[in-house]
């Protein structure tokens, strides 16, 4: 006797099946697209526009700047990006294919191939940081791009080996249409740490005009340079203390008639030439740090801290000793990004101009040093344990203490962890 159950699944098991085809054949049509653009395009077209354009002379130009972080990475990556920008000016809205599809060495192309770059011209690549909100099928990808919300069906190989060693939180990739759902072109660069909020505050660096998701996509279509640089940094894992994870806060106000003096014992104030510090009773230590500023000239105050916890503890502190203020921080970037900001830029990014003007207790000092080795113990332990020496420069950087320290911490871990080993 069937149950309502087993008619079910009944129903079902023909839809599963049908759908299973359908990604098999959308799968054969991709690949069938990659042989095209790979005989066509990365064999002969990038090459020919690369000459007509001239665009080696300006990448390099335009990769000048950036020639401090390039000493870092990779050279294949390197060759992959210049194939990327390349590519992306020839099918990009009003890129070169427009002029090259009537010209004689086009129309010596197989038919097939022609058709091919005919769908490219009306379907222009395009770049885009988005988040995977699906997996309908294997190496199949429904996304959703950050800044336009727009949601689309991603056919990606590489996608799929990324997954497999990162947990990404953005993806930063370059769009190909093949007449029937999107593909990557080029390196596939997977942010670890990066947020939404770093990538908005790294390009307003780069360009203080842009104000919203629309003008920041511009930017990177006219000049992906820079953000091709953030592939350097693309691993870089979230900093994470006492389960918490470290976010630079910082958000400043216009307060006329605010008075310090005012706020009562929930907190602690310090002057230093009509600058005061204000800090919580509560949540003010490691991890969060959490601090305020107040100029007492300009009648500015400046929230600032290392977690969003503590960030809103502060804000509510103050918001409770009434002062009017929103408890999301203007800014909130991750310390790899603030480091990846700095190399790339090259340029300290100075987020609080008063901190300089406290200088910490040696009690202070010293309590936080500890707190911030043991950060980068815990960091260290599970290479020393597998006999394996990571990046230890990435790793001081990530617990923000100096590379000496660092190494010397690291040598006597190591040489007691391989004594205790050797006694076992």
């Amino acid at each position: 006797m069937k149950t309502h159950s087993d008619s079910a699944l009944g129903v079902m098991y023909p839809i599963l099946i049908s759908i299973q085809m359908m990604y098999t054949r959308l799968k054969q049509h991709c690949q069938n697209t990659t042989e095209i653009s790979r005989s066509v395009v990365d064999d002969f077209l990038m090459y020919y526009a690369a000459e007509k354009e001239r665009l080696v002379s300006y990448m390099e130009s335009r990769l000048h700047p950036y020639k401090k972080v390039l000493r870092k990475m990779d050279a294949a990556n390197l060759r992959l990006l210049k194939a990327e920008f390349i590519c992306h000016r020839i099918f990009r809205k009003d890129g070169y294919i427009h002029k090259y599809l009537k010209r004689p060495e086009i129309l010596q192309l197989e038919k097939e191939q022609q058709e091919y770059l005919t769908v490219q011209s009306a379907h222009p690549w395009r770049f885009t940081f988005a988040i995977i909100t699906g997996q309908p099928a294997n190496e199949f990808f429904e996304m959703e791009d950050c800044f336009t919300e727009e949601k689309f069906l991603l056919f990606s190989p590489g996608m799929q080996q990324a997954m497999a060693e990162y947990t990404p939180r953005i993806w930063f990739l370059m769009l190909s249409y093949n007449g029937q759902c999107w593909q990557t072109y080029g390196p596939i660069i997977p942010f670890r740490s990066f947020t939404l909020d770093d990538i908005f505050f790294f390009a307003t660096e780069l360009n203080p005009l842009i104000c919203d998701g629309e003008s920041l996509m511009k930017e990177v279509e006219e000049n992906p340079f820079p953000f091709f640089m953030l592939l350097n940094y693309c691993a870089f894992p979230v900093n994470v203390s006492r389960g918490l994870e470290i976010v630079c806060c910082y958000s400043a106000n216009y307060l006329p008639d605010f008075q310090p003096e005012n706020l009562g014992d929930d907190f602690l104030i310090d002057r230093y030439k009509g600058v005061c510090r204000i800090q919580p009773v509560a949540n003010g230590e490691f991890p969060h740090f959490s601090l305020a500023y107040f100029h007492e000239k300009k009648r500015e105050l400046l929230r600032t801290s290392m977690t969003e916890v503590g960030f809103e503890t502060l804000t509510t502190a103050l918001i409770a000793a009434g002062q009017d203020l929103d408890v999301f921080a203007d800014i909130a970037i991750t310390p790899a990004m603030k480091m990846a900001m700095e190399e790339i830029l090259n340029r300290k990014i100075i987020l609080n101009p008063y901190e300089k003007h406290f200088p910490k207790e040696k009690d202070e000092i010293d309590k936080e040093m500890l707190a911030r080795i043991n950060d980068f113990l815990q960091r260290a332990l599970p290479y020393i344990n597998s006999n394996q020496k990571p990046d230890l420069e990435e790793l001081a950087e990530q617990s923000g203490i100096p590379l000496d320290t660092a190494l010397e911490v690291w040598n006597t871990s190591k040489a007691n962890i391989d004594r205790m080993k050797r006694g076992m």
